[in-house]
């Protein structure tokens, strides 16, 4: 897919889980915060899944973002 395409298939979803990798790195868990506030900022339901793998160097940066266990999703991205 190309960028266009990819940017407008995210319009269309609502309700998104968006997933890291094993053990995410700072560039992973970045990219996720940011698309799930993009997302937001587009009036979308998103949040990203809680990783027990994630170093807790990186925890101020998934407040507000991680998802609830109570979330059910409609589109997951990763």
């Amino acid at each position: 897919m190309t960028i266009q395409e990819t940017a407008a298939l995210l319009q269309t979803m609502d309700r998104v889980l968006l997933l890291t990798h094993v053990r995410p790195d700072g560039d992973t868990i970045g990219c996720a915060c940011a698309l799930c506030l993009a997302l937001r900022q587009l009036g979308k339901t998103a949040w990203v899944l809680p990783n027990e793998d994630a170093h807790g160097l990186f925890t101020p940066y998934f407040e507000g973002v991680l998802a609830p266990a109570e979330f059910v999703p409609q589109f997951v991205v990763s």
